[in-house]
């Protein structure tokens, strides 16, 4: 990925190339502006026309790849003081209860500073019900204990105060179906606080744990990129196939013209005339360019 930026650097600073995007697009909008790198920065300055800029400084994470949330609060700044432009500071929030609002905003008051967190939280940053006639329940804070001595992780001693509370929304009303458990991570976690809480009697489950790499999208992406390897791969084939576009009816149809040798040998020998053949033939000439 960062060649991709460093690249893309490069070719915005042709002059030539600046003027026929300056053609094509009117508008360009940078989401999650906080987390910009000075690299991306970059970028964005050589892109032509009008910029539109969303951002939260109070969310940005990813110092650990070279984000650097000042710049977003320049340019705000900036903004703020130019008549040309204009900063929207946006703090009412639609998605939480005022109950959830009110237990962030006694947090951030006193944590999110100019030294700490660089926003003065207080002056400009607390957020704003937007929610009408809706208070919501307020959050309450449990505390776990300390139970190494009893051989517990903390995953384990967090359960049972889970199942603890998970019993008392019970006796107010509330059915399991209700109450879902959120971690930062999955990881193997997951996996301790549902034996806890199967153990208890309250019956739990998890997503399932196949991560990025196991998501169709990129199984089928690595698939095309095993066939780029290995042309002689018919699983892979198969895979970038249906990444191409091709149903299973399309791969059917493939097999059922060579029913003998390997797969890729019936895609080589495919001449049957038709949409598909037109679709074989541009996915051959492309794999070729590899």
């Amino acid at each position: 990925f960062s060649d991709v930026e460093h690249l893309a650097l490069r070719v915005l600073r042709d002059p030539l190339v600046q003027e026929e995007l300056g053609h094509r697009y009117k508008y360009v909008f940078v989401d999650e502006y906080q987390d910009v790198s000075p690299l991306q920065q970059a970028v964005i300055d050589l892109l032509p026309g009008n910029q539109f800029f969303v951002g939260d400084i109070k969310q940005s994470i990813y110092g650990f790849r070279d984000a650097e949330p000042t710049l977003f609060l320049r340019r705000f700044e900036d903004y703020r003081e130019r008549e040309d432009c204009l900063a929207v500071q946006l703090q009412h929030n639609f998605r939480s209860s005022p109950a959830i609002l009110e237990a962030v905003n006694a947090v951030f008051d006193r944590c999110m500073t100019p030294e700490l967190g660089r926003v003065d939280y207080q002056k400009e940053h607390r957020l704003i019900p937007g929610r009408q006639g809706e208070r919501g329940e307020r959050p309450r804070l449990l505390l776990v204990p300390d139970l190494r001595e009893e051989e517990l992780t903390n995953a384990a001693a967090q359960a049972l105060v889970m199942a603890r509370e998970m019993e008392r929304l019970r006796g107010e009303g509330y059915r399991y179906g209700d109450m879902v458990i959120l971690l930062r991570s999955i990881g193997d976690r997951a996996g301790e606080i549902q034996r806890v809480l199967s153990a208890a009697g309250i019956p739990a489950v998890t997503p399932p744990m196949a991560g990025y790499f196991g998501t169709p999208s990129m199984e089928a992406l690595l698939g095309l990129l095993r066939y780029v390897d290995n042309p002689l791969d018919d699983t892979a084939l198969l895979a970038a196939l249906a990444l191409w576009g091709l149903s299973a009816d399309d791969l059917a149809a493939i097999r059922l013209s060579c029913r003998e040798g390997a797969y890729h040998e019936a895609l080589s020998a495919y001449q049957t005339p038709g949409p598909l053949l037109e679709a074989v033939t541009d996915f051959r000439r492309r794999m070729a360019e590899y």
